[in-house]
This record gives structure tokens, sequence and C-alpha cells, in this order.
């Protein structure tokens, strides 16, 4: 899982809707200068790019007993190992229930789409917004093809993979960025957490998933228990970020 590589992941037309959706497009026409704006900031994007990523596997439990199922079915929280105890709450042991494995995940697609999006707040702070959903699509992207290589690779092995979850999540606090940055060397990558513990450069991921040996359910975000559901812009324009 260590060689997957990332750094040709770019935005494609296939990405085009996904963007539009994080700029809110709700089907407003599309006027000759919004589209060629639009294409400009795609291919920015995408030339600042430099997608790379970080990833560390632990073993969960210090037996198996977290891997038989409870009466009613269903797994136990996890067990963590002392070196992830700093993934505090209830949520994470519960996405992490039945599974024999963690990875840690780092993703980036480095600092050149800062510095275009704060150029272009001066300059044209339209095309500065559509840099920046641009990138967020972009990041997520990156991390979803890690995801895929690494699902690839584990169903070979007869394994399968949760989805990803990240502090912030749920009751995960976002501080686990810290110790995310410290137990992968996270400057390798040119990543770096402040004492508010967000991450720069600002298009950057981390993220829990776990390995099971059966087929796992995927995690579904509850705006109820998101820590962002008080300044969430996708709640305040009436859809949500699980669409």
């Amino acid at each position: 899982m260590n060689n997957i590589d990332v750094s040709k992941v770019k935005l494609t037309d296939a990405d085009r809707s996904e963007v539009l959706r994080y700029l809110g497009y709700r089907g407003q026409e599309m006027t000759d200068d919004l589209t060629s704006s639009f294409n400009e900031c795609m291919d920015l994007v995408n030339g600042a790019a430099d997608p790379r990523i970080l990833i560390k596997i632990f073993p969960l439990g210090q037996d198996e007993s977290h891997l038989n199922k409870d009466q009613d079915g269903t797994y136990p929280p996890a067990v963590l190992p002392d070196e992830l105890s700093f993934l505090e709450g209830s949520d994470i042991r519960r996405h992490l229930s039945g599974c024999s494995e963690a990875v840690l995940l780092a993703a980036t697609i480095g600092m050149k789409q800062d510095i275009i999006t704060r150029q272009l707040s001066l300059s044209d702070p339209l095309k500065s917004v559509i840099v920046d959903s641009a990138g967020s699509v972009l990041i997520e992207a990156v991390c979803d093809t890690a995801e895929a290589y690494m699902r690839r690779e584990l169903l070979s092995e007869g394994k399968f993979l949760t989805s990803r979850f990240s502090p912030g999540y749920g009751d995960l606090p976002l501080m686990a960025q810290e110790k995310f940055s410290q137990i992968l060397e996270m400057r390798r990558v040119g990543i770096t957490v402040s004492s508010d513990y967000l991450m720069s450069p600002r298009k950057s991921v981390t993220a829990v998933l776990g390995i099971a040996s059966h087929e796992v359910k995927k995690h579904e975000r509850s705006c109820a228990s998101c820590n962002l559901k008080g300044a969430c812009r996708f709640r305040q324009m009436g859809f949500f970020c699980s669409e």
C-alpha cells in the first residue's frame, strides 16, 4: 500500500458537476463568460496540483475478542492500540468495529493551490471561489483514488475496507490532527498543523479507515452528530455533503 501513486490525479470533465455543487450551483444559467472562467480555473488547479499521500497501518486489539459478534449480531467497538489512543470518542471506535487493522491516511494537493486562491481573492474574487471549490474536489479525488487502490489490493487478499473517517466527524476531535502529523510525519509531504489544528496546505485531508476480513457497512455521515453542523454551507443551501 505504501507504493500507491496519486501524483497524476487531475480534475476531469466528469468532475465539473461536483465542482459546481461545491459552488452551490442549482441549475442557474451558465453564461459564456462564466463557462470560460470555470474552465480556466479547472486548468489552473490541475496545473498547480502536486498530489501526495502518506499511509500507515496499525493492528487493532491485543487479541481477537473484538472480532466476535455480540448477541445482536453486531461487532463491539474497536480496541485501539496505545499509538492510536488520540482517536478519542465513541464514533471512531464504532466505525472500526469488526476491523483487524486501522489505516491512517494523509493527503494533499500542495501549496500552489493556496497561493493561487489568495492571489485571485485580490484580483478576481469569482475565480478565487471557483479555484477553491475545484481544489476541494481534487483533494477528494486524490483520497478516492488512494482508497480505490487500497480496496483493490485488499480484495485480492479477501479483505475489505471501510470508508474514510476524518477528525471533525462525529465526536472525533479536530485536535487529533496534531498526532496525525507526528505519527505520519506529514511534513514529508509538506503538511503542517497550526495551533488551532488546521492544516496547511488548506486542501489536505487526514482520515482513518478500517480493514476487515468481512464486508463492512460504509459509514454514513450524520448532520446531527457533525462538528460542522452550525457552520455548514451545504445545509445553508438546502442540501447535504453526503448527497
